[in-house]
């Protein structure tokens, strides 16, 4: 944990959080008699447990990371072709932004997985650092997609808070944001 500065630390921290939320979050809904998607929450809290792994120090050099966010964005993906098939472009939103964050965690894995390492403090090889997988256009094309989703993550928040249809959309609205937030920081410090 060398080098690890306080916006790091703080990013870690609330990434701690956001996966602890997203684990309680299906036995808040079944207490409560309210729909939750197991589906959604698993991946939200493996993404926030990875991120604030990564924050905190070098990716894991095993490949459980890299297929514990493969299978949630194939998963993810495939849902929303299903629903996009049946229902339409409007009910494959949810599931295609899912795989988004799904897929821009596993980008971040993989350009920084066994070979390369984040450019982030204290991140570093014996070899020294190195960036080797991660491509700028992507990057910002991942970021730019992120801040899509951040905006549309607000009034979806508002909506379900209003219909009572979910289970403390508020504190899933501020975890999501903050998940999108330090993707994005880690993301930019690619570039």
């Amino acid at each position: 944990m060398a080098n690890v500065g306080w916006l790091d630390l703080a990013l870690a921290g609330a990434m701690a959080l956001t996966a602890a939320h997203h684990l309680g979050r299906p036995l808040a809904a079944r207490l409560s008699g309210r729909p939750c998607e197991l589906d959604v929450n698993l991946a939200h809290a493996a993404m926030g447990a990875a991120m604030a792994a990564m924050l905190l120090g070098p990716p894991a050099r095993e490949p459980g990371w890299a297929v514990a966010m493969a299978i949630p964005t194939l998963w993810f993906l495939c849902r929303g072709v299903h629903a996009y098939v049946l229902h339409g472009r409007a009910a494959a939103a949810h599931p295609l932004r899912e795989a988004l964050l799904c897929a821009a965690m596993l980008y971040m894995l993989a350009a920084h997985g066994p070979h390369a390492v984040m450019a982030m403090p204290g991140m570093t090889t014996p070899q020294g650092p190195t960036n080797l997988a991660a491509v700028p256009a992507l990057t910002v094309l991942f970021v730019l997609a992120l801040a899509a989703v951040a905006v549309r993550s607000v009034p979806a928040a508002g909506r379900a808070h209003r219909a009572g249809t979910s289970v403390a959309p508020a504190a899933t609205a501020g975890c999501q944001l903050a998940m999108i937030g330090a993707s994005g920081y880690m993301l930019a410090l690619m570039l």
